[in-house]
């Protein structure tokens, strides 16, 4: 889901015809790609730092318009208000889930993620 706003705020200066201002429009484009790598990375593989990072990532792009004076630019400021604050409301509750989501250790099953195999008497693996 989160990797879904990164590619809306990666589009969003050329869907709002708002390009003329190079920080918001690079500010938009990097920060939609971070967004976009940390989401696919996360849905491939939960990891509770992975879970962090977001809610870190979100908060800054919700600030970013502030504290790069492009607020200016309301439409474009909007959308990294709620791509950042959606990113981050989207990892608080994964983390939520997997803290209280009954399994190994209080966490989530593992998707797609690959263990240490132990090797067995058979000379195979089990992962």
């Amino acid at each position: 889901m989160s990797a879904g706003l990164g590619l809306v705020l990666i589009a969003s200066p050329w869907m709002l015809a708002e390009t003329s201002d190079r920080t918001a429009l690079w500010s938009a484009v990097f920060g939609g790609a971070l967004v976009t790598r940390l989401g696919a990375s996360a849905a491939l593989c939960f990891r509770e730092w992975k879970a962090w990072t977001q809610v870190a990532a979100g908060f800054w792009l919700a600030a970013v318009p502030w504290l790069f004076h492009f607020e200016g630019l309301s439409q474009l400021s909007r959308i990294h208000h709620m791509v950042g604050l959606g990113v981050a409301a989207l990892a608080v509750a994964e983390l939520w889930i997997s803290r209280t989501a009954p399994g190994q250790a209080g966490s989530l099953p593992v998707r797609g993620c690959r263990r240490g195999c132990a090797p067995q008497n058979g000379g195979g693996t089990a992962c």
